[in-house]
C-alpha cells in the first residue's frame, strides 16, 4: 500500500508500507487530506481533516484518520477430468468437463464484485468446434444454459436479492481460441453498470452462506487427430473490477488415442469336462495408459452373445458349463483411459462339453408339389447344424441322390428334382462339436401329380387379322383375380396374380373331362389367353398345369365370359412332362371342336369361339344379349358387354356381333 498526505501548501509526501495501519506525526496546524492506493491500483481518500497544533507548547498530538479502501479479492481454481493415474489419462473421444471456480475472498475483499471477466486460452490439442457452454452460478444462484450452446447472453434479474441485474455473456473467440465469460452488475433503474462501492453481483464471501462463491462450466473434446501422449492443458484467468488478472493453477490430461487389443487363448473343440479354465491376454499401445479391464462375452448353443464376465482385471477364470452344450467366447478389453477394443465379428474360442446331443423332432413336409417338397423339423437348442437323409424306402437302404447325410444349417430344406406321385421318406440328426445325435422320427411324403396341357384358341371379339388385341391389359382393366367364381361357372380355385403378364388378352376357364358329359369333369383351372392364342398358366409363360390329376386322355373344354364355350373333338393325352408343342390347337379347323359348327371361321383357315354370349348361358339370344349391352353402353372398363375387348361398350359394335351370331348354341354337352 502506498500512503500519502497533503497540506494545501505542501507537496505530496509518499510512504510505502505493507501494513494496514500507519502512524504519522505532523508539526504544523492546517488542513490535511490522506489518500491510500493499493498495489492493484485501488484508490481511496479521507475527508479533509483540520489539525490544530499548540505551537507554544510543542505538544505533538496524535490524530487517527481511518480510510476505508473498498476492493474485491479473488482466490480461484479450475477443475477438469480426473483421468487415470498421475498422467490423468483420458481418451480422445471423451467429452471433457471443466469448472472454473472464483470467490470474493473475505480476507482481501470488503466490497461486492461489480464486473468479472473469466477467460481461458484453449490448448492446441483441443477441438474448438466441440466447445459447449455449461451452467454457471454466483451468490447462491445456479443457472442453466441451453444444450449444445457455444455462445450465450442473458440479463438476469436478481434485484430482489442483490439489488441489481446481471448481464452474462459467454462464448468462444475462434480467432484466438479463447473462451470467456463476462459478468456485469447493472443498475436496475438506469440500465448502466453500477458505480456504488457497495453494489455488485458477488458479495464478499462468508463461511455460512457461501454467497461470495461462483463458477462457470464448459465441455470440450480433444481433436480427432490427437495421438497417444498429447497433453491437454487448462488454466483460466479471472479479473475482478479493476484488479490485476489472477490465474488459476494449470491442470492437464494426457490423451490415449488408441484402444487396446485382446484375445482368448485357444481350447480344444471337444472337452470331456464341465469345468473349463478360460484364459486371455491383452495389450495397449506401447505409450498408452495400459489395459485396465476385460469383458468376456459368451454364447450358449448358438444363442445371441451376452456379457458373461464384466470389467474384470483377471486374465483367467473357471467356467462351469452343461454337458452336451456348446459354447463360444470372445473378449473386449478396455484401457485405463477408457478406450474400448474394437467390436469383434466372430468368436475367439469354441468348444462343446461331453454329453448327449438331443435328436430333433421331424415335422410333416410342407409345400409338397410334384417334383419337390420342404422337409422341416423342430430346432434343437444345442445343435450347431443338422444332417438330412431322404430315401425311397423307410429303412433308408435306397437314398435319393444327393440327400444322404446332407449338411443343413437351418431347420428346413427344400428337396428338389423328385418324381410326381411318388413316396419318399426323410429323417434328420442334430450335430454339434460333441458329435451327431440319434436319428429323428421318420416322415413319409407323397409327391403330388401334375399334368400339363398346351392349348391354342382364338376368340371372335378381340380377333384382328391373325391375332387378338390386348387393349384390356394395356388399359389396366383386367382384374388380378379370375372372374369365374360366380354363376354359371362357380369356380372355386381362386386363381389370382399380383400383376397381369404382358401379351394377355383375358382370363379363361379351362376344364378337363374324362368323357364328353358334364358329369365326367375331372379338374378345372383359370388361365390366361395371350394375343397369339396360347393358353398359359398364371405366370404368363408356362403351359397350363392341373394338380392331382393322373396322366391320361382328357377332353378340353374352354369357357369365356362372353363367348360360346367349346370342347376338343376328342380326348387328348396329358402327362407330367411339359409338351414340346400344342396338346390341342382349336384354331386350325372346324373339326378341332366337338359337335357341329361349334366354332366360327375368323379368317381363311382360322377358327375361333363365337362372340356374343353376354349373358353366359350357352345360347346367343339377340334380345337378351342386346338388352344387357344397352344397359352397359358407353361404359369404360371390364364388362361382359364389351365383346370385342377394347375396353369400351359400343352398342353399335357389340349388337352387330350379337346379330351376326344370333341363335348360336354351344356344342359342349
Amino acid at each position: 500500500m502506498n500512503l500519502s498526505y497533503d497540506k494545501k501548501t505542501w507537496k505530496n509526501v509518499t510512504w510505502s508500507t505493507q501494513e494496514s495501519e500507519q502512524n504519522l506525526t505532523v508539526t504544523q496546524p492546517g488542513y490535511y487530506k490522506f489518500t491510500a492506493e493499493t498495489k492493484d491500483g485501488c484508490i481511496a481518500e479521507s475527508e479533509r481533516l483540520w489539525v490544530i497544533i499548540d505551537a507554544e507548547i510543542w505538544i505533538d498530538p496524535l490524530y487517527q484518520c481511518v480510510i476505508d479502501i473498498f476492493q474485491s479479492g479473488d482466490p480461484n481454481d479450475i477443475i477438469g477430468p480426473a483421468g487415470y493415474g498421475e498422467r490423468r489419462w483420458i481418451t480422445k473421444n471423451d467429452k471433457m468437463p471443466y469448472r472454473i471456480l472464483f470467490e470474493n475472498d473475505p480476507e482481501i475483499a470488503n466490497a461486492p464484485v461489480k464486473y468479472a471477466y473469466i477467460s481461458q486460452k484453449l490448448d492446441s490439442t483441443l477441438d474448438f468446434k466441440t466447445f459447449r457452454l455449461g451452467g454457471f452460478g454466483f451468490a447462491g444462484f445456479t443457472f442453466d444454459v441451453p444444450e449444445n450452446t457455444s455462445y450465450y447472453y442473458e440479463r438476469i434479474d436478481v434485484k430482489d436479492s442483490l439489488g441489481v441485474y446481471v448481464d452474462v455473456t459467454a462464448g468462444l473467440d475462434v480467432t484466438t481460441g479463447t473462451i470467456f465469460w463476462v459478468f456485469q452488475a447493472v443498475d436496475t433503474a438506469s440500465g448502466h453498470p453500477v458505480k456504488g462501492v457497495l453494489e455488485g453481483f458477488l458479495p464478499v464471501n462468508d463461511s455460512v452462506s457461501h454467497a461470495g462463491e461462483a463458477y462457470v462450466d464448459y465441455t470440450i473434446k480433444p481433436k480427432d487427430n490427437a495421438i497417444t501422449g498429447d497433453i491437454a492443458h487448462a488454466r483460466a484467468t479471472i479479473v475482478f473490477d479493476e484488479n490485476e488478472p489472477v490465474d488459476t493453477r494449470t491442470i492437464f490430461n494426457t490423451i490415449d488415442a488408441v484402444g487396446p487389443v485382446s484375445r482368448l487363448d485357444s481350447l480344444p473343440e471337444y472337452i470331456d469336462s464341465t469345468h473349463v479354465l478360460l484364459s486371455w491376454r491383452g495389450s495397449d499401445d506401447s505409450t498408452g495408459s495400459g489395459v485396465g479391464s476385460y469383458t468376456i462375452f459368451m454364447s450358449e448353443n448358438g444363442e445371441p452373445f451376452r456379457e458373461w464376465l464384466s470389467n474384470t482385471r483377471d486374465t483367467t477364470v473357471y467356467f462351469n458349463g452343461t454337458k452336451g452344450n456348446w459354447y463360444r467366447f470372445y473378449s473386449i478389453a478396455r484401457d485405463n483411459a477408457g478406450n474400448l477394443e474394437n467390436a469383434k465379428s466372430d468368436w475367439e474360442v469354441e468348444f462343446a462339453l461331453a454329453g448327449p446331443t438331443y435328436a430333433p423332432v421331424a415335422l410333416p413336409a410342407v409345400n409338397v408339389a410334384d417334383t419337390c417338397f420342404t422337409a422341416h423339423w423342430e430346432p434343437v437348442s444345442i445343435a450347431q447344424s443338422y444332417r438330412l437323409d431322404v430315401a425311397y424306402d423307410r429303412d433308408f437302404n435306397n437314398y435319393v441322390s444327393g440327400y444322404q447325410d446332407l449338411p443343413v444349417g437351418d431347420t428346413s430344406k427344400t428337396v428338389t428334382w423328385l418324381d410326381g406321385d411318388t413316396t419318399y421318406y426323410y429323417r434328420v440328426r442334430a450335430l454339434n462339436p460333441a458329435g451327431p445325435s440319434e436319428n429323428s422320427n421318420i416322415i413319409r411324403v407323397q409327391t403330388r401329380n401334375r399334368i400339363y396341357a398346351s392349348i391354342k384358341v382364338f376368340m371372335e371379339g378381340p380377333f384382328d387379322v391373325d391375332s387378338m388385341r390386348t387393349d384390356l391389359r394395356q388399359y389396366g382393366y383386367i382384374p388380378l383375380k379370375n372372374p369365374y367364381s360366380g354363376s354359371p361357372w362357380n369356380y372355386t380355385g381362386g386363381d389370382s396374380v399380383s400383376h397381369i403378364p404382358s401379351g394377355v388378352v383375358d382370363w379363361m376357364l379351362v376344364e378337363l373331362r374324362s368323357g364328353t358329359g358334364d358329369s365326367t369333369k375331372v379338374s378345372e383351372r383359370a388361365a390366361f389367353v395371350k394375343s397369339d392364342g396360347a393358353v398359359v398358366d398364371t405366370n404368363g409363360t408356362d403351359p397350363l398345369s392341373f394338380w392331382d390329376v393322373e396322366e391320361g386322355d382328357y377332353y378340353i373344354v374352354m369357357h369365356h365370359r362372353n363367348h360360346i364355350s367349346i370342347m376338343s373333338d376328342s380326348a387328348k393325352h396329358m402327362s407330367g412332362v411339359k409338351p414340346a408343342g400344342y396338346t390341342h390347337d382349336f384354331t386350325t379347323g372346324q373339326g378341332q371342336a366337338y359337335g357341329s359348327d361349334a366354332m366360327k371361321q375368323l379368317a381363311t383357315g382360322i377358327f375361333g369361339m363365337f362372340g356374343g354370349d353376354v349373358v353366359p348361358d350357352g345360347y346367343i339370344n339377340y334380345a337378351t344379349e342386346t338388352s344387357k349391352v344397352w344397359n352397359d353402353k358407353d361404359q369404360l372398363g371390364y364388362y361382359s358387354s364389351d365383346i370385342n375387348a377394347d375396353g369400351y361398350v359400343n352398342y353399335s359394335t357389340e349388337s352387330s356381333i350379337i346379330w351376326n351370331n344370333r341363335d348360336t348354341f354351344t356344342q359342349v354337352p
